[in-house]
């Protein structure tokens, strides 16, 4: 038998900002020692972030997989392969080597795989069950310590910018301790984006606050508006992750003219529509009074 490959290791962020509300959920599941457990935000939110880091502080490995469209089985549970050797040997998959191991696996886009995929975790995700590989004969009781988390997308007014996610089932997702990861309160991603601007910048603790400021403000009006049912809704967000990059970027570019827009465009805006890109440039204007980049037609520079 053979162990599965590493997927990739845990990068420990040392300026990582624990939210107070998601630090709790998080040490309520762990301390009741249930099996499984679904995290369910927007993008960016820091659904992975806060699984990674917390097993990073705990000390306690973690095994990190992302589903799709194409997931199978046997990237779940294992399969067999050829050894060196030229004979078919067992290879375990993420789920079954955490519960050999009794370590933690963290699925992540777990709602974009297919369905029966989905399903079959549905024993698996049961306290006290067993993990059975009936392609290799074997059944086998998971490690004290095994846990299972997953990351989905919400379902809602803008979930129309999540391709290819499926509903869960209504007895899988009764199997989960469930964990809403919203974005942070303006306080939190604050504290978040000064700390970027720290790492990244010499601008002082005054300026550096001013420049948050003009983003959050940004980002909150942009959220406001995807939420919208009207004519100014716009069909994107801007998440805790954009807001990072888009930090780390603007200060690359603080001796161009329009590094607000320069930065941006980098984190998010070159990929949306030109329509779309013009909407939230038009707010990043307003906060900033630097000229935008965009008109109805398109880029002007």
């Amino acid at each position: 038998m053979q162990d599965a490959p590493p997927i990739y290791g845990v990068t420990p962020l040392d300026n990582y900002v624990f939210r107070e509300d998601l630090i709790r959920d998080m040490l309520v599941f762990w301390r009741l020692n249930f099996r499984s457990c679904m995290l369910t935000g927007h993008k960016g939110s820091g659904k992975t972030s806060i699984v990674e880091q917390f097993h990073h502080r705990v000390g306690s490995n973690l095994q990190v997989m992302t589903g799709n469209g194409k997931t199978t089985l046997e990237a779940l549970f294992g399969q067999y392969v050829l050894n060196e050797q030229g004979k078919l040997i067992w290879q375990d998959a993420p789920v079954t080597s955490a519960a050999r191991h009794g370590h933690s696996v963290l699925i992540n886009e777990f709602n974009a795989m297919p369905e029966d995929v989905q399903i079959a975790l549905n024993d698996v995700a049961h306290e006290g069950a067993p993990i059975s590989l009936p392609e290799a004969g074997e059944q086998f009781m998971p490690a004290q310590g095994f846990r299972i988390y997953g990351t989905i997308n919400p379902k809602g007014s803008n979930d129309f910018m999540y391709r290819g996610r499926k509903e869960m089932d209504a007895a899988l997702k009764e199997r989960f301790f469930w964990i809403n990861v919203s974005y942070g309160t303006r306080a939190e991603e604050e504290a978040i984006l000064l700390s970027v601007w720290r790492k990244y910048s010499g601008t002082s603790e005054e300026d550096s606050k001013l420049l948050v400021g003009k983003m959050l403000d940004v980002a909150e009006d942009i959220r406001k508006q995807s939420e919208s049912t009207g004519a100014d809704a716009i069909p994107e967000i801007i998440s805790t992750r954009v807001l990072c990059n888009w930090a780390i970027f603007w200060i690359q570019y603080s001796k161009r003219p329009g590094a607000a827009h320069m930065g941006l465009q980098r984190a998010l805006t070159f990929s949306c529509r030109p329509e779309v890109a013009y909407e939230i440039h038009k707010i990043v204007e307003l906060k900033t009074s630097v000229p935008s980049p965009y008109t109805l037609s398109g880029m002007t520079r």
